[in-house]
């Protein structure tokens, strides 16, 4: 463990940044998986998690495996292109021992508050670019095709929206019931500092304000009508109603009516439409 601490740790960025396929690196990380997975060496474990020796995928730049999240994060492989900088190496990300090793070094499972951002402006964005294509364009996508690609990303990216908002906004305590003359404490799971966790939520809420959200809307008042009529239709379902008369869009959470809310603001308000995209 000395040595490895020592020796072989101090040399990884060096080594790491002459590899160009992973060949010459080998050795070294497969001893290092061994002590940081295999044997869980702590010494060992943390003095790797904080050398910045990892580069990405996009080759910008070299940090430390913390600061890269894992491609198999779902929202991650919708939005590569645009996390790039944030994904590991392309022959790391074929290997699946040098996965588990930057996982147990501390590279993240999901997307962090601030890269959700970064989708969400790549994808207010495209909701531009969207609105703004020719009905019969001549290069690039199809507006339909278009429409299929933006829906996946919205999907990925409001359920990893969730996942985070679930993990950062403060949460009454799921503790016994106090005394009525106690006020009921908040708790922030996790509990990172009070610093992290208000731009955390900063850039949560700025997501929210960007159109991330597939949903369908009426703009016409003939949609209105014809929408209205097939409601009290035996025939439709409420899913086949909106599929056939309303216009898809992307849109913030803002406005968007969801549930029960939906029967009642189905004119004034987006049907939300968040449904597995397959």
């Amino acid at each position: 463990e000395e040595a490895m601490v020592n020796l072989i740790i101090p040399r990884l960025p060096a080594i790491c940044a002459e590899d160009d396929d992973g060949k010459s690196s080998a050795p070294f990380l497969m001893e290092l998986h061994a002590y940081a997975c295999i044997d869980r060496s702590p010494a060992v474990t943390r003095a790797a998690a904080e050398i910045a020796f990892i580069s990405s995928e996009d080759a910008t730049r070299v940090a430390a495996p913390v600061e890269f999240t894992s491609p198999e994060c779902p929202c991650a492989a919708a939005f590569r292109e645009r996390l790039a900088a944030f994904l590991p190496v392309w022959w790391i990300q074929q290997n699946a021992q040098y996965m588990e090793l930057l996982h147990a070094l501390g590279m993240m499972r999901y997307l962090s508050p601030a890269m959700i951002l970064m989708c969400a402006m790549d994808l207010d964005q495209a909701a531009v670019a969207l609105q703004t294509a020719p009905d019969n364009p001549t290069t690039a996508l199809s507006v339909p095709e278009l429409s299929d690609s933006l829906r996946l990303k919205s999907y990925e990216l409001v359920e990893e929206f969730a996942r985070a908002a679930e993990e950062v906004w403060p949460k009454k305590s799921t503790d016994p019931p106090k005394p009525e003359w106690e006020k009921p404490t908040l708790l922030a799971l996790p509990a990172p500092r009070v610093e992290d966790n208000v731009k955390a939520m900063s850039s949560l809420l700025e997501a929210s304000g960007l159109r991330i959200l597939m949903a369908r809307r009426h703009k016409t008042e003939a949609s209105k009508r014809q929408d209205c009529a097939a409601r009290t239709s035996r025939k439709l379902t409420l899913t086949e109603v909106g599929s056939q008369t309303a216009d898809m869009e992307l849109v913030p959470f803002r406005g968007v009516a969801f549930k029960g809310a939906s029967q009642v603001l189905w004119s004034v308000a987006p049907l939300a439409d968040h449904h597995v995209p397959r």
